[in-house]
């Protein structure tokens, strides 16, 4: 899953469109833009707030980020200081691929596959066998 969250990352830095979002924070509520269809808002929240949890565990800075009530993070900053860009681009990759992995242990793959390829469509695996690597 790490290599899905880098290659998704990497999509949404070069195409950010002048957003003021990171691209962690895009490439998360892209995929809970999808994923609240099916378990809503409140479902969608529930896995972010593991994915976090998770990702803590190994990326310590990420402590100052939080999960609102509407499912959006709070405090992924790159600016902080103290924090230079790699690490802030590995808390990021972090995240992302708990999350996609938290997906793929719940729905399937199928499923999580589905959801990324709604939200970026070249950028899915073209067989099982490719999504192995992820």
């Amino acid at each position: 899953m790490r290599v899905l969250a880098e290659r998704l990352l990497k999509e949404e830095r070069d195409n950010s469109n002048g957003s003021n979002d990171t691209a962690g924070g895009r490439v998360c509520a892209k995929l809970g833009a999808s994923l609240s269809k099916l378990a809503g808002t409140a479902g969608y929240r529930s896995l972010l707030s593991r994915a976090l949890a998770l990702a803590q565990a190994n990326v310590p800075w990420l402590k100052e980020v939080s999960v609102l009530p509407d499912a959006r993070l709070n405090g992924l900053d790159p600016g902080q200081p103290g924090r230079n860009k790699e690490e802030f681009v590995s808390g990021e990759v972090a995240l992302v691929a708990h999350l996609l992995g938290l997906l793929h242990t719940f729905i399937g793959e199928p499923l999580t596959l589905q959801l990324v390829k709604e939200a970026w469509p070249a950028i899915v695996p073209r067989s099982s066998t490719d999504s192995q690597t992820l």
